[in-house]
């Protein structure tokens, strides 16, 4: 199988609603290198499934990680407030109130992790 084929397998979990077994795939899926049209969708798809299963922290990992490589794309502020608002307390310790209509809503003391390493705790300050 190739990424195209794994990141389709992952859409028919997240589909189905088995988001647990559809997570592993989409990483893969970007691991192993998705054409950028494609990238885009795992990002969202990925940060959606951990948002759903209660993964704050890296649904807005990937979700940030879309929203570096394509910064104009106005669908990811929008997963990035549902994933906020799901955050008790509020994710990354940040008090500031998101709002799905910002553009620019990370905050800049946080760096995107390597693809395939998944944050574990708290904010990557950035060096």
């Amino acid at each position: 199988m190739d990424a195209d084929d794994i990141l389709d397998a992952a859409f028919a979990l997240d589909k189905a609603g088995r988001e647990s077994e559809a997570i592993p795939l989409y990483e893969q899926a970007l691991v192993l290198g998705l054409r950028k049209s494609r990238r885009l969708p795992a990002y969202v798809g990925l940060g959606s499934s951990y948002r759903n299963i209660g993964d704050y922290e890296n649904s807005l990992h990937w979700l940030d990680r879309g929203a570096v490589e394509f910064p104009g794309y106005h669908v990811l502020p929008r997963f990035q407030a549902l994933a906020h608002r799901g955050c008790r307390p509020p994710c990354r310790g940040n008090s500031r109130t998101f709002r799905a209509d910002q553009r620019s809503h990370r905050p800049k003391d946080l760096c995107p992790l390597p693809l395939g390493v998944r944050r574990t705790s708290g904010p990557t300050a950035c060096r």
